[in-house]
């Protein structure tokens, strides 16, 4: 049995032509006198072959080529949900793609004519004025699970293995909120890896602020929802934006790095 063209159009349609982890689009126009270049896979998330990533005998062997045993992956992602399938689980698989096709069709909506425009827009009141630090992957989890969008920002980078640092801790963050694991095994995981990404940065001399934010969504059918922002941050711990907060933590105390155990947070750039 092989994939149907039903289920390979509804697996296109469903992902809008875009890798359901980098979001990167699938297919590339091409130049004469050369033709389109297509750049992503029909990627099985539980194995149909003995041996193959994440297989499960107990799986039903007439479901395997079904779309809800496929995920839309560009090549280079494609390879690393297969090369590391103890962290990229079946079910983990399934919740990213879950993900990506909610939010595929939420930014859809708004090409409907006869409705309202869809549209974000935040509320004056909801407008974080500083972000916290955040010590632990459990708490980082909190903010960016489950977030309709992302707002990622970090200090100045003076060489390639602060690039890697940095960069690797922000996808990692990203990946694991999108996710949005219900599941407290998953959750657990997911929160000792944010754990180590945060000792890392802190050993190399980074602190990770953030928070979140809810803003609207407007338009489309239905009435307003809300819409969550992940705002998350990496600052050098000498950065002079960075806040020490009054020991309630109700606010800034004064404008110098934070000392000790007492609450601390930093300026949110705008």
């Amino acid at each position: 049995m092989s994939i149907t063209a039903r289920s390979r159009k509804r697996l296109w349609a469903r992902s809008g032509n875009r890798c359901a982890m980098c979001r990167r689009e699938l297919v590339r126009e091409g130049t004469p006198p050369d033709g389109d270049s297509i750049v992503g896979d029909e990627c099985h998330i539980v194995s149909a072959t003995r041996g193959g990533p994440r297989y499960d005998p107990e799986f039903p062997r007439e479901k395997a080529d079904d779309n809800s045993n496929l995920v839309l992956l560009c090549k280079v992602d494609h390879k690393v949900v297969d090369d590391q399938e103890s962290k990229y689980t079946a079910n983990l698989l399934r919740d990213l793609k879950a993900a990506h096709e909610r939010r595929i069709a939420v930014q859809l909506e708004g090409f409907d004519s006869d409705k309202q425009p869809v549209r974000i827009r935040q509320v004056a009141e909801n407008v974080p004025n500083f972000l916290r630090r955040i010590r632990s992957g459990k708490e980082l989890l909190a903010i960016m699970s489950n977030a309709c969008a992302y707002a990622l920002d970090y200090d100045e980078l003076r060489n390639e293995e602060e690039v890697d640092l940095v960069s690797g801790f922000l996808q990692d963050a990203q990946d694991w909120g999108e996710l949005g694991l219900d599941e407290v095994g998953s959750r657990m995981r997911a929160a000792q890896s944010l754990d180590e990404h945060i000792n890392g940065l802190e050993q190399s001399g980074f602190w990770v602020f953030g928070c979140r934010e809810n803003q609207l969504i407007e338009g489309g059918d239905g009435p307003a929802s809300g819409w969550p922002v992940a705002h998350l941050r990496v600052m050098r711990d000498s950065n002079p934006e960075i806040i020490k907060m009054n020991e309630n933590g109700a606010g800034p105390s004064k404008k110098d790095a934070p000392q000790g155990d007492a609450p601390d947070g930093a300026s949110r750039r705008m």
